[in-house]
């Protein structure tokens, strides 16, 4: 199987930089810290939203926020609205945050006439005094222009993976790290498979919401002396527009959990190539099956944890969704009628379930879906 799917697409890029392993090698470099950095909440107060946020676990051990964005072309707009991120995380957090972008494809000239060489391999800095600690960009021709054993550092040769225009099955893995993450990435793509039900459920909504939307605007171009109708009725379109988009990005953070879970990667092994780990071959491999070990000695994956002995080779969200299912059957076998949506989640974090669950009404409303699919079938 050929994978049309490439390190660089939003989804792909965020599942990998949400690994543990990839975590320890960002934060390595960043902050020489491995292991003080969670996944934090990317969604601010004013309604914008970041594609990655590390928080540090704890506050008083004095670390910065680090947000991360994954950006085809890096521009001065762009900017500004990473200046807003800034902000918000500077109010949830009260210190300047770090910022990391990684753009796959090109800077404006504006921007490459203000970025300055940064002491963080594969990296330049661009002005940010009073808005962030620092602001770096990781940018394809930047990345280019590294020696061969600068490329063997292991958050360069992040880098250089997110910023590959090549499918995944193309990539050459010539050290560790590149093996690694090319593993992350099959892992997504596996992750996929099981999915596409409450995925198509959502498009459907989508679909639905907007046809709706355009019968509306319709309506009103038939009226005489409607034009403040229509500005109010695209006022409200773009207004359900963007609770759409906010749903959708609730709905990727709950993809992005891998279907296996790779053995934590030892970034001070990764600068160098383990003799044992073993090159990508040619372009037609495909991906490995989440029930078979990978051939690289540094992610070797693992099945995650699945309610009732169910098949490793189900989804983290079917996973999920049997638990809840089974979750309530017990409650109403116990007699009681109200399902406990708070004890629930609890529980099946506590057993490796339900982790981008942010709240229980996402849960709740996932689970509707769910059981809406079942009786489907």
């Amino acid at each position: 199987m050929r994978l049309s799917l490439r390190p660089g697409s939003d989804l792909m890029a965020k599942a990998i930089t949400r690994n543990t392993s990839v975590i320890k090698i960002i934060t390595s470099s960043l902050v020489n810290k491995t292991d003080d950095y969670i996944v934090g909440d990317s969604e601010w107060p004013n309604g914008c939203r970041s594609d990655l946020v590390l928080e540090p676990k704890s506050s008083s051990i004095g670390l910065p926020p680090i947000i991360i964005e994954f950006q085809q072309s890096v521009d001065y707009p762009f900017l500004k609205r990473v200046i807003q991120y800034s902000l918000q995380a500077y109010q949830r957090y009260k210190i300047d945050p770090i910022i990391l972008i990684i753009c796959m494809n090109n800077l404006s000239s504006d921007i490459e006439q203000s970025i300055k060489r940064s002491n963080i391999i594969g990296c330049q800095s661009y002005p940010c005094h009073g808005w962030a600690d620092k602001c770096l960009i990781m940018s394809k021709n930047i990345l280019n222009t590294l020696t061969p054993s600068e490329n063997a550092d292991p958050f360069v040769a992040f880098g250089l993976f997110l910023t590959q225009s090549t499918p995944i099955t193309d990539i050459p893995c010539d050290d560790a790290t590149m093996n690694h993450l090319k593993n992350l990435a099959f892992d997504h793509y596996t992750s996929l498979i099981g999915n596409q039900i409450h995925l198509v459920d959502f498009v459907k909504d989508l679909l639905n919401s907007q046809e709706k939307q355009y019968k509306d605007l319709l309506d009103l171009t038939s009226q005489e002396n409607s034009s403040n109708e229509i500005q109010q009725s695209i006022k409200n379109a773009h207004v359900k527009q963007q609770e759409l988009k906010r749903k959708f990005d609730e709905l990727d953070d709950i993809n992005l959990t891998p279907a296996t879970t790779s053995v934590p990667f030892n970034t001070a092994s990764a600068a160098s190539p383990s003799p044992n780990a073993s090159s990508s071959s040619s372009s037609s491999t495909a991906p490995p099956s989440p029930n078979t070990s990978s051939s690289s000695s540094t992610a070797s994956p693992s099945p995650s944890p699945s309610p009732n002995n169910a098949s490793s080779s189900i989804s983290p969200y079917q996973k999920g969704m049997m638990f809840v299912s089974q979750f309530k059957a017990d409650r109403i076998k116990q007699g009681k009628e109200r399902m406990d949506w708070k004890a629930c989640i609890k529980e099946g974090q506590q057993k490796g379930l339900l982790l981008n669950y942010k709240n229980i009404n996402t849960l709740k409303n996932q689970f509707v879906k769910f059981e809406k699919s079942q009786t489907k079938k």
